[in-house]
């Protein structure tokens, strides 16, 4: 994957989280919490499935941005030095984010591009 593309894919799911925290609401509640890695996650993975089509090792791409992104989410909360969740709470977290982008692969898998007339 091109850096260019990797930056684009980043840039999709900042704006599907940004979306989400703002129908949701910028709320710390786990179901709120749950319900925006839902609305982000899902939908971003079923995106780029269908746009990187035409890469080599697709799912693997597809893992990597949304892993990093989740990675970067934390970094900017320890930036903005907000408070730090636990340890077990940022795991659990990655393992629901694997889940979510796994749904969101085999989605992409299950009802690829049509082809253009």
């Amino acid at each position: 994957m091109r850096f260019t593309t990797f930056i684009s894919c980043q840039a999709l799911m900042f704006f599907l989280w940004f979306t989400s925290m703002y129908l949701i609401g910028f709320s710390p509640e786990k179901s709120a919490m749950l319900a925006s890695n839902i609305l982000t996650f899902i939908p971003a993975s079923w995106i780029m499935m269908r746009w990187l089509r035409h890469l080599p090792n697709l799912a693997l791409n597809v893992l990597s941005v949304t892993i990093s992104f989740n990675l970067v989410t934390y970094l900017l909360l320890i930036g903005a030095h907000g408070p730090l969740p636990s340890t077990r709470e940022i795991v659990s977290d990655f393992i629901m984010i694997l889940g979510l982008t796994l749904i969101g692969i085999f989605l992409g898998l299950k009802y690829p591009k049509q082809p253009e007339a």
